[in-house]
């Protein structure tokens, strides 16, 4: 029994070990993306036609590959979390090829056209020569919600106090995109609900942002690829101002 669980143990760390070892490739491939935006921008400020389609192409291997490799890296993170001997022995090959394409048939960004980073590649060389602009097809309530420098509508957290950038737990709202610590903002909530519930009232928690009509949803507090890109963008950047930018909130719907 001491030895089949010394073996469970020793194929989890191993699972945990290649695991970490994915992710340490992702961020290659993530500041690849990102480094590939920013050529791609001075491409189209010389109007450099032919080389920016060139820059998008090699965008959209990068994030076929980079998708691939997160699924690798979520296939590693089960086995270390759950793996169990059984009678028969384990084709761990298999196991993880058949969890990767598990995770690819449900993922939405399987489609490189459609995943966010290509968007936003396609946003910044757009706004090169048209700021401002809604893309071809882009509606204008989609130009607010994007009105803000490289994908971060605020630079600094309202509640810590700390600059987005030096954000060890940074989380963004789904719903209105301001950034926070995530720390700083469920504390936020917890006093918001004690006081609601003192004066016996069920009110929505507002966003600590000035000026912001929305609330906010603990479940609507995400720390995904997007944020952590748009982060690193910022800071390599070298975007230091740690002035919150002003943020046209008048298409922002109330409810």
């Amino acid at each position: 029994m001491a030895a089949a669980a010394a073996g469970v143990d020793r194929i989890r760390s191993a699972a945990r070990n290649l695991e970490a070892q994915s992710r340490s490739m992702i961020e290659d491939y993530d500041a690849n993306i990102l480094m590939a935006k920013m050529v791609a921008e001075d491409l189209e400020r010389d109007n450099n036609t032919a080389s920016v389609k060139e820059m998008e192409e090699v965008t959209l291997e990068i994030i076929k590959f980079s998708d691939k490799l997160r699924h690798h890296s979520l296939a590693l993170q089960e086995l270390s979390n759950e793996y169990l001997p059984k009678a028969e022995s384990t084709d761990f090959q298999k196991l993880l090829k058949d969890r990767m394409q598990q995770l690819e048939t449900v993922s939405s960004s399987s489609d490189a056209q459609n995943h966010q980073f290509f968007k936003q590649f396609k946003e910044a060389v757009w706004n090169v020569h048209h700021a401002g602009e809604p893309m071809p097809g882009q509606e204008q309530d989609e130009l607010v919600m994007l009105a803000s420098q490289w994908g971060i509508r605020n630079h600094v957290c309202p509640l810590s106090g700390k600059p987005v950038i030096d954000l060890t737990d940074a989380v963004r709202s789904k719903d209105c995109q301001h950034i926070y610590s995530h720390e700083a903002v469920i504390e936020h909530m917890r006093r918001h609900n004690a006081a609601a519930r003192r004066r016996r009232q069920v009110l929505p928690c507002p966003c600590p942002c000035s000026g912001c009509p929305k609330t906010i949803v603990e479940s609507n507090l995400l720390c995904d690829q997007t944020l952590n890109l748009d982060i690193q963008e910022l800071r390599r950047r070298g975007e230091t101002n740690q002035e919150d930018i002003v943020v046209d909130y008048t298409n922002l719907d109330e409810d």
